[in-house]
């Protein structure tokens, strides 16, 4: 039993599922090339970006129609499958929580307005609380020395390329947006220290 599931034992029924999510995911986006390099932590802006008005009316936009998720049954019902464990850092000074992810989205072009994957923070109490969205897109060319394939959203570059989190999983760029919970380190920040596992 991982450190996780001892302090939100609860996390552990919410289904069989959960097991093969993120091996799904990987396979599902593995091109065939392999990683071998680390994580590029600076982004690029884009040329175009929208104004801080536009911005928060978006993320505001997803946060409305997204509001049925705060229930992760729900999201489970329509479709999204957990992942087997809770990401935080290693010092556990800031985690992104455990991630809902919707394949078909996962698959489909970025787009704004449908998030591929749900972020929900545990709990003391070991239920989940919705925190965040995010996007995630392999890298092409699955190289992390280049990066002309970066994606952007909100005047934003993804951040990466990035290895996979574990061996199925590609190389690839994400961005997370935190519209339920607040993020000291910003919106756009991949971890958030308020979000505990």
């Amino acid at each position: 039993m991982s450190r996780h599931e001892s302090r939100h034992p609860s996390r552990t029924r919410l289904g069989l599922a959960a097991a093969g999510a993120a091996a799904l995911v990987g396979a599902a986006l593995l091109p065939a090339a392999s990683p071998s390099a680390a994580h590029d932590e600076s982004p690029a802006p884009t040329t175009s970006a929208p104004t801080p008005t536009e911005v928060r009316r978006q993320l505001n936009t997803i946060r409305q129609t997204h509001h049925q998720y705060l229930d992760p049954a729900a999201a489970v019902a329509d479709g999204w499958v957990p992942t087997p464990e809770c990401a935080e850092l290693p010092d556990g000074s800031a985690g992104m929580g455990i991630h809902y992810i919707n394949v078909d989205r996962l698959m489909a072009p970025v787009d704004p307005a449908k998030p591929p994957i749900l972020m929900y923070a545990p709990r003391a109490d070991g239920t989940l609380r919705l925190a965040g969205v995010e996007w995630m897109v392999p890298d092409a060319d699955q190289d992390l020395t280049t990066d002309e394939d970066r994606p952007s959203l909100f005047g934003r570059g993804f951040d990466g390329p990035m290895p996979g989190h574990d061996p199925t999983m590609p190389v690839h760029y994400d961005l997370h947006a935190w519209i339920y919970t607040p993020n000291p380190d910003g919106m756009f920040a991949p971890f958030n220290p308020l979000v505990d596992c």
